[in-house]
């Protein structure tokens, strides 16, 4: 069974989809159900809660999980980070300790391509993905732990109409046939 942390964002949402039409066995975890997607194989978790993690990894024995859950953003971090840090690195380090734990065969990250431009352009949001960066060399290094991390830019598809980055902005006035300026 897969585990999609984060199944009820636009890329968890997409990638939920994505498993259910290949006939994947999967279960979601969030902190509210899809707008987009129904489907009962769902369990709202708090991933910050060690106890509520570890309960769900001893029940449920994932083989593989797919962690998109976090608080995206540069400007939503800044202006939450302690709920960015509790949503991104307490999140992260539970799914990390409890896939050690459990013998959770794969482990993939989602981060972001701030991480790689952060000594240019440091902002909270990266500074969260970094450190979880640095968490998964530790897991990978240190325990054998079976784990990546793949970095998200500018990510656009079906479900982000609420985006609002310069490449959403651009892709909604060419649809309305407006003027996009930079």
């Amino acid at each position: 069974m897969i585990l999609v942390t984060g199944s009820s964002g636009f890329i968890g949402s997409n990638f939920i989809k994505f498993l259910i039409e290949k006939n994947k066995s999967f279960h979601g975890i969030d902190l509210k159900p899809s707008k987009y997607l129904k489907f009962k194989n769902f369990s709202k978790i708090d991933l910050s809660s060690p106890k509520k993690v570890n309960n769900f990894f001893k029940k449920n024995k994932p083989s593989s999980v797919v962690h998109l859950a976090a608080i995206s953003g540069v400007n939503i971090c800044h202006q939450n980070q302690d709920l960015a840090f509790k949503n991104n690195i307490l999140a992260t380090y539970n799914i990390l300790k409890a896939s050690k734990k459990y013998n959770c065969q794969k482990v993939l990250i989602a981060s972001s391509f701030a991480v790689e431009k952060f000594s240019s352009n440091p902002n909270f949001y990266a500074s969260t993905k970094k450190v979880c960066e640095d968490m998964i060399k530790v897991y990978a290094k240190s325990y054998g732990l079976n784990v990546a991390a793949v970095r998200f830019s500018n990510v656009y598809g079906p479900y982000s109409i609420h985006k609002s980055s310069s490449i959403h902005q651009m892709i909604k006035c060419l649809i309305k046939k407006k003027t996009f300026e930079i």
